[in-house]
Parts: C-alpha cells; sequence; structure tokens
C-alpha cells in the first residue's frame, strides 16, 4: 500500500499594471492511497481541496476576479501494458464554487466529471515518448473558471552523451463560464527544447514554442512565439 499526503501554495503576482486583477494566492491539500493488485496493475482513491484568493486592491471594476474553492475526488489506476509501456489513468467528480463579491457579473459555479489518462513507451534506451488526454475546470483568467479538454504528445531523444532533444505537440479546448469577458477558444502548438548536461548536478534547456489561439471573441485571436532558456540544478 501507498500513501501520499501534501499541500501545495502559490503566489501570482504581475509586475504590470494591466494585470494586477489577476494577482492571487492559491492553496492546496491532497492525498491518495493506493494498493498494488498485481505486479502489473496498482488502484487506488484520491481527492484535494484548494482555495483561490484575489489581493485586496486587485481585483476592482468589470475586470475583477472572484475567489473561489474546489473539491475533487475518485479512483485512479496505474500500471504496465509491456515491460516498457506504462499508463495511468483517474476519472472521478469536481466541485467548483465562488464567492461573487468581486464581480457579480462573472457568474457561476462548476460541478462536473473530470478525467485524464497518459501512456508512455520506451522506445529503445535513447527515445521516449508518450501522449496524454484530460479534462477538468479550472480558475479562469477572465471569468470563475474554464473547463479545459487538453490532448498531448511528447518526447524525449537522447542524441549524443550529455545532448538531448525533446518536445511536445498540444491541443487545448476551453469553454469559460459568464461573464463580460467569458469566451471558447481553441489553442495549438508545439515546443522543441535542446537540452545538455553540463555537470552531474546541472541541466540547461534551450526552447522555441510557437502557440495559435481561436476565440469566438474578436480581436482575441493570435498566434505567439517564445523563446527561453531553462537552467536546472537537482540536489
Amino acid at each position: 500500500m501507498l500513501f501520499n499526503v501534501g499541500l501545495a501554495n502559490s503566489l501570482n503576482y504581475s509586475l504590470t499594471s494591466d494585470y494586477t486583477n489577476q494577482n492571487n494566492t492559491g492553496n492546496q491539500i491532497y492525498a491518495n492511497a493506493s494498493f498494488l493488485l498485481q505486479p502489473y496493475l496498482r488502484l487506488g482513491l484520491q481527492g484535494s481541496a484548494s482555495t483561490i484568493t484575489y489581493f485586496a486592491g486587485s481585483s476592482q471594476g468589470a475586470n475583477s476576479l472572484n475567489d473561489g474553492i474546489s473539491f475533487m475526488l475518485g479512483p485512479f489506476a496505474s500500471g504496465n501494458i509491456t515491460r516498457y509501456t506504462t499508463w495511468s489513468a483517474g476519472v472521478g467528480w469536481q466541485i467548483s464554487q465562488f464567492n461573487e463579491n468581486n464581480n457579480p457579473l462573472n457568474t457561476g459555479n462548476a460541478s462536473n466529471p473530470y478525467f485524464y489518462f497518459s501512456i508512455s513507451n520506451e522506445l529503445n534506451r535513447y527515445f521516449t515518448h508518450g501522449f496524454s488526454a484530460s479534462f477538468e475546470t479550472a480558475p479562469s483568467y477572465q471569468s470563475n473558471f474554464v473547463q479545459l479538454f487538453t490532448l498531448s504528445y511528447n518526447f524525449s531523444w537522447i542524441l549524443i552523451r550529455d545532448w538531448s532533444l525533446g518536445g511536445s505537440v498540444f491541443f487545448n479546448n476551453g469553454s469559460e463560464s459568464p461573464g463580460p469577458n467569458s469566451q471558447d477558444y481553441n489553442q495549438a502548438g508545439f515546443n522543441l527544447g535542446l537540452g545538455y548536461q553540463l555537470t552531474k548536478n546541472w541541466f540547461a534547456n534551450v526552447y522555441y514554442s510557437l502557440i495559435g489561439r481561436g476565440s469566438t471573441v474578436p480581436g482575441d485571436q493570435y498566434s505567439q512565439q517564445i523563446i527561453g532558456v531553462n537552467l536546472n540544478y537537482a540536489f
């Protein structure tokens, strides 16, 4: 039997005045317990409770966002299809409720099923790839919540010693709760990164991302290019 419990905290703060309505802090308590039924099959139950609170003075006017609380509970499973292919899946129910004191124009609570599924395959000692799909409710940047469906494919390829290539292709479909700025949207893109193991503990990665977005709100369609550098230290 395995049992996990944890606490996560997040802090989001905008450095520009255009996005101060999104300044918030979030807290989450999560736990899961599972049993190994067979060498290739594990079953369990998982749940979480989370809150999002927007800073006083940041949530004013028609663009303000409402504080919320969310609960999730459901079974999950993981296992092996072959020696080199693993999978995990979960289903359950999610409830999200919002206090509309900050902005009564943003309305609605959510009560819906959620699911996720992922499969990973080690093709050989150099190349690993996987596919995932999920549906869940999450806090929105423009209304109370967004119901989000996601598909993605990712890979990791060891080129030569200390050098690796990784990337992903993804698609998102979002439907936001009622509000003056809410919308339905589709988002698709890819990212590609070249990594190098600097030392035993340091890893550097240079990446490029291209994202395209379509929206039911005129003027909210866009394409975006991102170039970045990550530097990670493993203890």
